[in-house]
């Protein structure tokens, strides 16, 4: 059996804000949640493409650390 020894845990949480919005891209931190980014981003004419199961709990940062092809992406 392997241990995992040493490694870094990063919060980003409350790095969510939303710097900008424009006509098909957007500058946001990392812990704004997918759920609040596309409110704004509707607000502006635009809207996300893909909604994951986690729609209203997962940040940008974490879908696109690699969260994108969690629990119910394929249905």
């Amino acid at each position: 059996m392997h241990s995992l020894n040493g490694g870094v845990i990063l919060d980003t949480s409350k790095m969510n804000n939303i710097r900008w919005i424009k006509p098909g891209l957007a500058c946001v931190e990392p812990g704004v949640k997918m759920s609040v980014f596309d409110k704004a981003a509707r607000e502006s004419g635009w809207e996300l493409r893909m909604v994951p199961s986690t729609y209203r709990t997962a940040t940008i940062g974490g879908f696109i650390g690699g969260g994108s092809g969690g629990i119910g992406s394929i249905t």
